[in-house]
Formats: structure tokens, sequence, C-alpha cells
């Protein structure tokens, strides 16, 4: 009798590519019931508990697929026949199993259930969310949680008047998400930081590894003084926490179309102020173009044409050896916020979102990735009036 072959699902790519299977004995398998599938999901004791650890194993002629859903994470699935599934949650877990009949093009699928009593291997993403490793992090996941263990880290100036930024260090062995006045992390060691002076609320909710979900309030945070500014925003909103923009000077060019990723300034062409202002002018726009706009500290832009609204920015979004970040505007864009297409030479749409291309010693360039072109931007260049 000749052998039949198991095969994973990733071998089905390469079924159309290669000559026709020949085995007579695995060619026109008729399909298989999920009651009768020979498919098995045991987790590993260890120390004499249902480990995380989960082994899988398909014995039936059919191709394999698996499916472990996870707490706070992407599911985990294996295409082979045999392997060992990372269950990040505790108690019961559902192992889903579809297996794929090749000779018929059809599915049967079905469900084991698994009781998981340890997490004695966290999966690498709920590791990092745990900061374990790390001064202040986790050091496994479970279920314990006791709220006098977290560190609440206020920065001070040389008076001892609290400042902007807090340092968060929650070592109990729960998925956190922090939220300080807004601004947010998942990770259980985290600095955040307001621009926002007064009474800021500080709250947690954390996720045992039992699913259960528990929101905490701390004591609200005074903050009295600015102690952490990047230099992005001290250029922004200067040293006084308001500063005021306007557009650049020629022959720098003030508006147009460059290079995404690559130009500083709107390479490829630039608006003169004249024809700019025409632009400007059929949109409702005309004034902004000799306006100017501020930025506070406190997150308010105000445009010297009346429009307001507020903004804010990441740091974290810049675009590796070209931009710092983003800025962000909410219910106000930029002067003559609009963009210019790249595909079709005419106006485009009003921007909310702009990377941070220049900003230092009163310089600022914005620039918003064409939508039909990826390879070309519209670009802002403004300077401080001050």
């Amino acid at each position: 009798m000749k052998l039949i072959k198991y095969m994973t699902l990733g071998a089905l790519a390469l079924l159309g590519a290669c000559s026709p299977i020949e085995d007579d004995d695995t060619h026109g398998l008729a399909d298989i019931a999920a009651d009768q599938l020979k498919i098995t999901a045991t987790p590993v004791v260890e120390n004499g508990v249902n480990s995380n650890k989960i082994v899988v194993e398909n014995r039936s002629a059919v191709l394999s697929e698996w499916t472990l859903e996870q707490l706070a994470s992407t599911a985990e699935v294996s295409t082979s026949a045999y392997d060992t599934l990372i269950a990040s949650r505790l108690g019961a877990n559902e192992v889903k199993f579809r297996g794929f009949n090749p000779s018929t093009g059809n599915y049967v699928e079905t469900t084991l259930q698994v009781q998981v009593d340890a997490i004695t291997q966290v999966p690498a993403e709920l590791a990092t969310r745990l900061c374990i490793g790390q001064e202040g992090g986790a050091t496994g996941f479970g279920t314990e949680l006791d709220v006098d263990k977290i560190e609440v880290i206020v920065e001070r100036d040389a008076n001892g008047l609290n400042g902007n930024r807090v340092t968060l260090r929650n070592p109990n062995p729960v998925l956190t998400e922090w939220n300080f006045a807004g601004e947010t992390s998942d990770k259980n060691v985290a600095t955040l930081y307001v621009f926002n002076l007064g009474e800021m609320p500080l709250s947690a909710t954390f996720t045992k590894a039992d699913g259960t979900v528990v929101e905490h309030t701390f004591d609200p945070i005074e903050v009295q003084t600015y102690t952490y500014k990047p230099d992005f925003l001290v250029n922004l909103t200067g040293e006084s926490g308001e500063r005021t923009w306007t557009w650049v000077a020629p022959p720098v060019p003030m508006y147009g179309l460059g290079g995404y990723g690559s130009d500083t300034t709107p390479s490829w062409f630039a608006f003169d102020s004249a024809t700019l202002s025409a632009l400007a002018g059929a949109l409702g726009r005309g004034e902004e173009l000799t306006g100017t706009m501020t930025f506070k500290i406190t997150g308010e832009l105000e445009l010297s044409s009346g429009r307001k609204g507020t903004w804010s920015f990441n740091l974290e979004e810049g675009v590796d050896g070209w931009s710092i970040g983003k800025l962000y505007t909410q219910d106000v864009s930029v002067l003559y916020g609009y963009t210019f297409s790249a595909v079709t030479y005419t106006p485009g749409a009003e921007a909310f979102a702009y990377d941070i291309v220049v900003s230092q010693d009163g310089s600022l360039t914005l620039a918003v990735q064409d939508p039909g072109n990826a390879g070309a931007a519209t670009f802002w260049s403004f300077q401080a009036v001050d």
C-alpha cells in the first residue's frame, strides 16, 4: 500500500505550479465528516497544571489550518499537521480546525476545547505590552492585581513644581491601558505628557489573563509647569507657549509640489504669491495669503482670518530620514490648507494631517502625500513672525 502524504495549507500554493499528484492512494479521497476527523489539541502539563502551550495534531487525510484566538493580540494560525500553539487566555480556549480536501475542494471544520490553567510562556506581543524585562514592568501574565504596587512618578522642576510629564509603572502581571488627560499608552511602563496646566485626570484599564477587565481612577495630577517640551514644540509655540506664523518671504518657495519622502521644498514647481492668491481667492481663502496663524501650547490654533480649531502632534510617525512626525489639526487647517493634485493639476482636498518636514529656528515646512501619486506631495513653507 502506498504511503498517504500529509500536507499543509501552505503547500496549496504549489499545487497549481507543479505537476499533478500521481499517487493513486491520495488522489480522489472522499470527504471526511467533522466527527470522523483524527485531530487532537492537548495542553502541555507543567508543574502539574495545564500550561498555555497547546500541541495540535492532525492524523486525517486533509490539509490543516489551526486557529487560536488570542486575548489581546492577533490570532495564532498554523497550517502544519503537527504544531504547538501558544494561548494567551486562562480558562477555556477554543482551537478551531479547518481541513481541506484537495481532491474534492471541500472543507471540514470543527472546534476543540482546551483548558489552560497557567501562562508559562507569554506570547511575544503581550510580552512587549507587559514590558517584561524592563524596570517597573511585569514578570509574567496572570490575574494578580494590586494597585498599590503601581508607581505614578510626576516630573518636577527645580522649585518642586509638578511638571507636565508623568512616568507610569505597573509591575502587576496584567495588561494596562493608561489614560492621562486623553494621552494614552498600552504599555505597562509608559511616559505620558500633556500641554495644559491645571488638574489632569489619570486612569487605567487592566486586563487579566482570564479576560477580566478592571478599571481604576487615580488621584488627579495638578500640572503646574512645563518640564518637558520637545524641540518641535518649542519651535512651534515659542518659549512663551504661543507663536505666530506666516508664509516665507520670496524667493523661498511658499507652496507647490515636490517629492514625498525626499524633498524639503516644493522643488517640482512652486506658485508665486500672485498666482497662489488668485487660486486661494477662488476657494474663499484669499485673505490667508497675507494672513497669520497662531499655535498655542494649550492646543488652540487661531488664524487671522477668524478660523479656529485645535491641533496635536505625534513625533513617532515620522518618515525615516525625511520628516520628524505628524501635525494634526481639527476644525481648521493651516493657512490655505488645500492640497494641489499632482495628477490633475487642480486644487485638491483640504488637509488636516501633515508630515512635519522642517521645524527649526523659526522655520516650518509641512507636506501632504498626494493620494493619486504616492511619490508626490503638496508643500507649505512658513516662518515665525517674531
